[in-house]
């Protein structure tokens, strides 16, 4: 028997209960097959294979299998702020996807998902609610929408036409930038 001390109280149980909403969303997604629309931009007919909570991945909440040999690495919170801090829960969810970025370097292993992630099959999804700040909300997916269309010779800050979309990105950089160094760091 455990008697380890975790953090807790209502924030925690909020958190769970809405990590199993978002398990059980992507259950009724795995059972409906093909009549369900694809997700997260896969391509038609790519369907929901199987589901994994609390795995030992990186990005732990989910790990999701689709059709197309893909996975898709979902971290959920019921609600998040856009934190500009090394210390906020943004950073932290950032943290977690650039760790699964780097987490498996070797092609051909098993299981599936222990390779290096694939940009046209894989994803890593932050699954929040509309108690979440506009900025996250928003904000972050129509920069990173853009930066995915973006051609090879444009520069990341093409994907952030006004001010505010300029300051998402610029923290979202920095974030990025702090923990890809950590993660290089850890890996020498």
């Amino acid at each position: 028997m455990c008697t380890a001390q975790t953090g807790g109280g209502a924030a925690t149980h909020s958190g769970t209960e809405y990590q199993n909403r978002v398990a059980a969303w992507v259950a009724v997604r795995i059972l409906a097959e093909q009549a369900a629309t694809p997700l997260w931009d896969f391509a038609a007919p790519t369907t929901l294979d199987f589901l994994r909570c609390e795995t030992l991945e990186p990005v732990d909440d989910s790990l999701i299998g689709a059709s197309n040999s893909g996975h898709v690495f979902l971290q959920a919170k019921h609600s998040i702020s856009f934190g500009t801090t090394p210390d906020s829960e943004l950073a932290g969810v950032i943290d977690q996807f650039v760790r699964q970025f780097h987490a498996h370097p070797v092609v051909n292993r098993q299981p599936s998902w222990d390779r290096p992630l694939d940009k046209n099959v894989d994803r890593l999804v932050l699954a929040t609610s509309s108690g979440s700040s506009a900025r996250v909300r928003v904000g972050l997916p129509t920069i990173l929408n853009r930066i995915r269309t973006l051609a090879p010779n444009q520069p990341i800050d093409a994907s952030a036409v006004s001010q505010d979309e300029q300051e998402v990105l610029g923290i979202l950089k920095d974030h990025v930038t702090r923990s890809w160094k950590s993660s290089a760091s850890s890996r020498r």
